[in-house]
Order: structure tokens, then C-alpha cells, then sequence
């Protein structure tokens, strides 16, 4: 049994084998299983803080069993030190699945390479979190921080409302600013 608190979900206690499976740690191509990779990726870059999407949440509990169990096979002498996590909502289409390409949601390069406006992009991912009033058109991304709020993020829609739903396909057809 795992057991974490999330900043966003509280509490989290999983038994890891029953609730998921056994866990692949190497995958029959010989490609390092993503559990693995990022639970040795967070300890070794000594990330102290991990923010996901909420879909994650359930998964994210192998990855503190496999650091508790690498800790371990080092006979104890170094215990593994967990980072915090947190999961917000994810954001949903109309059709209630995960927002995605098949939504025609571009990743952010096909947005770079389409020409978006990098900071028409960061406004528009600040405002539908409430880092940022609607009046503001572009930023950059070290304008959210003073904004950034976990409990703002934890309550964040899970649907994107009419107008910034209009604005994401501004964003998306590139037009330009009004």
C-alpha cells in the first residue's frame, strides 16, 4: 500500500498490486518503462514538487512505491525523498473526453510552428487558470507566478467556458489581436 497526500486530491492510499497490476519495469522492446524512468528522473534531479493532470492521479502511486523500493535496495542507508504532488482537473471537451488533437487542440509545437503568438498562448493558459484578469492580452510565463494559487488550480474549470472557448479558437485559426 502506498500512501501520499496530494495537494490537490488530500490523502491518496493505493494498494499498488491490487488496484493497478504489477508494474512492467522494462518493456519487451527493452525500453525502460515510464514508471520507472520517471521516479528515477524525479530522485535524481531532486524535484521537490510535481504538478500533473488529475487522470494521473491513479498512477502516480507506483512511482512512490518504486522510489520506497530503490531506497531499499540500497540497504536503507539513503531513504528515498518523495516528492510532493499535486493533480488538477484536466480540461474536457463538450463530448467529454480529454481535450486533445482529436478536438483539433494542437500540442504547443504545432502551435510555435503554425506561428502563434507564444504570448497570446501563455494569456490565454493564465487566464483560463485564473492567474490572470481577462483583460490581459499576452505574457509570458513569469507573469503567472505571482498569480499561481494550488487551491485556484485544484478548483480550475474542467470545461472551458464560451468565451475563453472562442479565444482558444482564435488562438488555434490565428488570427490576429482585435
Amino acid at each position: 500500500t502506498t500512501r501520499f497526500e496530494d495537494g490537490c486530491a488530500g490523502p491518496v492510499e493505493a494498494d499498488v498490486l491490487d488496484t493497478l497490476g504489477p508494474c512492467v519495469v522494462r518493456r519487451t522492446d527493452a525500453v525502460w518503462s515510464y514508471q520507472l524512468a520517471v521516479a528515477v528522473d524525479d530522485l535524481r534531479m531532486g524535484m521537490t514538487h510535481i504538478l500533473r493532470g488529475a487522470d494521473l492521479l491513479e498512477s502516480t502511486a507506483r512511482q512512490p512505491a518504486i522510489m520506497d523500493a530503490l531506497a531499499a535496495s540500497d540497504g536503507g542507508a539513503k531513504a528515498a525523498e518523495r516528492p510532493r504532488y499535486a493533480h488538477v482537473p484536466v480540461v474536457y471537451g463538450r463530448d467529454g473526453l480529454k481535450l486533445s488533437k482529436r478536438h483539433g487542440a494542437p500540442d504547443l509545437t504545432a502551435l510555435r510552428e503554425a506561428g502563434a503568438d507564444p504570448t497570446r498562448v501563455v494569456a490565454f493558459l493564465g487566464r483560463s487558470m485564473g492567474m490572470l484578469t481577462d483583460d490581459v492580452a499576452h505574457a509570458v510565463p513569469r507573469d503567472l507566478l505571482p498569480g499561481f494559487r494550488l487551491e485556484a488550480a485544484a478548483r480550475a474549470p474542467e470545461t472551458l467556458d464560451p468565451h475563453l472557448m472562442k479565444e482558444f479558437g482564435d488562438i488555434l485559426s490565428l488570427r490576429a489581436d482585435p
